[in-house]
């Protein structure tokens, strides 16, 4: 079966947080690219108020061109959160 195809409006909010909430920014410095995949760039970001380093995925939505890229996408993230806090 073929690849779904999403119209851009329904990329706006794949994991389910609004636009309106924290900027990564006001929290985070980012620093050097340590790796790169099929959907995006990892890249070092330190905690402004700890300065613990963290790696933070930055996925392209260009990249996401149907419902299962999409589903993936929430699949690792829940993983990688979950991976996170144990």
């Amino acid at each position: 079966m073929p690849p779904t195809a999403l119209p851009v409006a329904s990329l706006n909010n794949i994991l389910g947080k609004g636009a309106a909430g924290p900027k990564l920014q006001e929290y985070y410095s980012l620093g050097p690219v340590l790796g790169k995949g099929a959907f995006g760039t990892v890249y070092q970001a330190i905690d402004k108020k700890s300065g613990v380093p963290y790696a933070c995925k930055s996925i392209s939505k260009a990249k996401l061109v149907c419902k299962e890229d999409i589903e993936d996408v929430q699949r690792v993230s829940e993983i990688e959160n979950h991976q996170h806090q144990c």
